[in-house]
């Protein structure tokens, strides 16, 4: 077998995860009930440009997704080492009623980070250079990591920082 071969049919066995099934009704139904125009049932039941699978796959029954921001990469600190998450494809930042969602776009598969409200300690907004970034500061039973999005290319700062505060005005 050549390598010619061998690169046809690992494309046959990797072109044949469609992922996980889509609900558009439920796409149209979140999309309907978010807080931000940018949330549209389009841009959570396709994939594309942003991720490998639709944006609904992440989000959980009874969770209601309010803001969705483009991004490119993603730096995460966990106080020892910082690391730089550059995807493949595109950064997406779905802010929903209770968490915020890091979603990794990749050629196979995406990487997914999260951090529940319950966890976050501050975010923010740090547009005061050339670059926008969407910090979110999470602390998880003693463990503390810091989420960089680079959200240069998403020129909404109201929405922005609407979605930041979003953790804030969450009861306990």
């Amino acid at each position: 077998m050549g390598l010619r071969n061998l690169l046809d049919r690992l494309a046959a066995v990797f072109a044949t995860d469609a992922g996980p099934d889509v609900d558009e009704e439920r796409a149209a139904r979140l999309a309907d009930a978010a807080a931000d125009p940018a949330v549209t049932a389009t841009a959570l039941s396709t994939p594309g440009d942003r991720t490998r699978y639709p944006l609904v796959a992440y989000v959980d029954d009874g969770e209601q997704p309010e803001y969705l921001f483009r991004g490119g990469t993603l730096m995460v600190d966990d106080g020892d080492s910082l690391a730089r998450e550059t995807p493949t494809r595109e950064l997406a930042v779905v802010v929903t009623d209770s968490r915020f969602l890091f979603v990794v776009g990749g050629r196979l598969s995406d990487s997914l980070f999260e951090v529940p409200f319950e966890d976050v300690v501050t975010a923010y907004v740090d547009d005061e250079d050339d670059r926008t970034y969407f910090v979110v500061e999470g602390d998880r039973d003693g463990d503390e990591l810091t989420f960089f999005a680079d959200v240069t290319m998403d020129p909404r700062p109201d929405a922005l920082r609407a979605a930041a505060e979003r953790a804030e005005s969450v009861p306990e």
